[in-house]
């Protein structure tokens, strides 16, 4: 078994060398096709997922924020710098807090992009590991769906010749009873036959 795993990992990244993997939460024929194939350890990972992308989500929009007050401080600079050399000593002060507010961005701004980098790791991680699980599954569900396709086949197949023998059937009985009452039709007459039918049938 071990030999069959190490065979289909191989196959695995061959596959992943020629594709681009898309991400699976945010792709349509995946979230169309696990309406029907799901396993609880596919749920686990599309949770882990979800998780890992919330807090990238966040972390982005957190990091744009600071760069935009960063921004906003750089142009403050800009003044206060001007202010300086145009000979405004008060404004010394608030320049250098205002540098060193900026020097404090940059350093949340490279702690949330390291940040960004590794939950981009992680967001990859649980994708090829959702792709494995999915296809995992698909093979065992097709597997499964054909042998149970199979058995409807046949059985349904056996309905068939069975309906075929019954209209055979149905077919000799309706040539037989329209044969046998033309006979005796044309024999006896409506009249005669309409009385003997009363009594007989």
């Amino acid at each position: 078994m071990k030999a069959f795993k190490s065979q289909s990992d191989k196959l695995f990244e061959e596959i992943l060398e020629k594709k681009i993997v898309p991400m699976l939460l945010e792709y349509k024929p995946f979230n169309d096709m696990i309406k029907y194939v799901r396993t609880p350890q596919m749920e686990s990972t599309i949770k882990s997922l979800r998780d890992v992308m919330t807090i990238e989500k966040t972390q982005v929009l957190e990091a744009n924020n600071i760069h935009k007050e960063k921004s906003r401080l750089v142009s403050n600079v800009l003044y206060l710098s001007n202010q300086l050399n145009n000979g405004n000593a008060k404004v010394e002060k608030e320049l250098e807090e205002t540098r060193n507010k900026i020097l404090e961005f940059n350093d949340e701004i490279e702690k949330r992009e390291n940040s960004i980098k590794e939950l981009l790791v992680l967001k990859e991680e649980h994708n090829l590991q959702l792709l494995r699980e999915t296809l995992s599954c698909c093979y065992s569900t097709i597997k499964t769906d054909e042998k149970e396709l199979d058995s409807i086949l046949k059985n349904i197949e056996q309905l068939r010749k069975e309906l075929e023998n019954k209209r055979i059937k149905r077919d000799e009985l309706q040539n037989r009873i329209d044969s046998t009452y033309g006979f005796i039709h044309g024999f006896m007459g409506a009249k005669e036959t309409q009385k003997i039918d009363e009594h007989l049938l």
